[in-house]
């Protein structure tokens, strides 16, 4: 399903597996929602189960199937600082993973673009780590936030792809299935063609 939700922000939810995506006939087309429709469906006859958009450039695969995926597309003329898309999945009402991408206009390296936008998720007993993520084996910052009386303990993982700094987040690091998605995305990331 796409639906406007603010001015220049599309959102697509659609689910990986053996449910079909569906897409309302007086909603407009996003770009990339014919692709993931496709995807899915070519997912749950094969058994592997994979996500791609190719409005945010991305694809990845995914750990089991009736994974959803909600999917929000902001508007280009924010500035760099903002997040460009978000991709957030969930399964059974549980959110596991959300994937946020940035665009990096300046070509910051990605420990300068971190120090200045990200540096504040390493706070009250957080740890940094360097480590490689996606098919390409970039250089990626894991950051390992504890759980506190208002929140589950997180996992993030921030690399450079190409003009794009890719943020991948784990809800919940003390769930199984979180964890899980959080590996298999962060192992399989990889840019949607040519951006």
């Amino acid at each position: 399903m796409l639906a406007r939700v603010l001015r220049g922000t599309w959102v697509a939810v659609l689910t990986i597996g053996p449910v079909a995506c569906n897409q309302a006939p007086h909603d407009a087309p996003l770009a990339g929602d014919d692709t993931a429709r496709a995807l899915s469906q070519a997912a749950a006859a094969s058994g592997a189960a994979r996500f791609s958009d190719t409005a945010s450039g991305v694809r990845f695969a995914l750990p089991f199937e009736g994974i959803h995926a909600a999917v929000e597309h902001y508007d280009a003329s924010l500035p760099a600082e903002k997040i460009r898309h978000s991709i957030t999945l969930d399964a059974l009402g549980s959110r596991l993973v959300r994937v946020d991408v940035w665009d990096n206009p300046r070509q910051l390296p990605l420990q300068a673009w971190f120090d200045t936008y990200l540096s504040f998720t390493v706070t009250n007993g957080a740890t940094a780590e360097h480590r490689l993520a996606g098919k390409s084996r970039v250089d990626a910052i894991i950051v390992d936030q504890p759980r506190s009386p208002q929140s589950e303990a997180r996992r993030l993982a921030v690399f450079a792809l190409g003009s794009q700094v890719v943020r991948v987040t784990c809800f919940d690091a003390d769930d199984t299935r979180s964890v899980e998605t959080f590996d298999r995305v962060l192992a399989s990331f990889e840019r949607e063609g040519a951006r």
